[in-house]
């Protein structure tokens, strides 16, 4: 199993570039980051701005720390909680939570290594004007995420089904890494053409990526009456 760890050392906020190449600005949330994305000498690649701290890759051993999913590789992340995440219970709020996940997948689906070519994510082959649309998101909340200063989440994220023109994807959060998940999820997502104003049909290069990522659903609890 092949695991990739994207991580963010809010160490480096004051000192983005440190001598590497500047390859550009990016757009987030409407706006551009404070400061333009740099690459690493092993490419792995850093967005520094308010919100999103610094971002870096490279790929950890081939040995699972937890049970394993199913066939096919997992992808791991680090993200740092932000200060303005914690509500008055002195934990991550539940919405803040999701961000974490979102922000988990995005780094998945756009940068994920894939094995046999250099275009990194499970979504790089898809067409020009499609776009990725949440169908129906599924979250189960297992225990606090306590917010501690410059020690991240730490998510799974695994490809558990892929249909006509949609899939979905599972996630772990664990706030520490030898500790059972904090939150268990499953998003469904839809590739929509935006410019035919319909469903996209998932091509069998996009499907091969995805599937390369595949492994059973996360176990979500039943719900009550089912």
């Amino acid at each position: 199993m092949v695991v990739d760890r994207i991580s963010q050392p809010a160490d480096l906020v004051d000192e983005p570039h440190r001598g590497r190449e500047v390859t550009g600005a990016i757009e987030r949330e409407g706006g551009r980051a404070a400061h333009p994305p740099v690459r690493d000498a092993v490419g792995g690649l850093e967005l520094c701005g308010p919100d999103l701290l610094v971002v870096t890759s490279h790929v950890l051993d081939r040995t699972p720390r937890w049970e394993d999913p199913g066939v096919g590789e997992v992808f791991e992340c680090e993200i740092q909680a932000r200060l303005r995440d914690v509500n008055l219970g002195g934990h991550v709020d539940n919405v803040e939570a999701l961000r974490v996940l979102d922000e988990a997948r995005l780094l998945f689906l756009r940068f994920a290594p894939i094995a046999g070519t250099d275009r990194p994510g499970v979504l790089g082959g898809v067409a020009a004007g499609v776009a990725e649309l949440m169908g129906s998101q599924r979250v189960d909340y297992r225990s606090e995420m306590r917010f501690v200063a410059y020690q991240p989440f730490v998510v799974r994220i695994w490809v558990s089904h892929v249909g006509r023109s949609s899939f979905a994807v599972s996630y772990e959060l664990r706030v520490h890494r030898d500790e059972p998940p904090a939150i268990v999820a499953e998003s469904s997502m839809v590739l929509w053409d935006t410019g035919a104003g319909t469903a996209w049909p998932i091509s069998e290069e996009v499907r091969d990526c995805l599937s390369s990522y595949a492994g059973e659903p996360v176990a979500l609890r039943e719900r009550p009456g089912r």
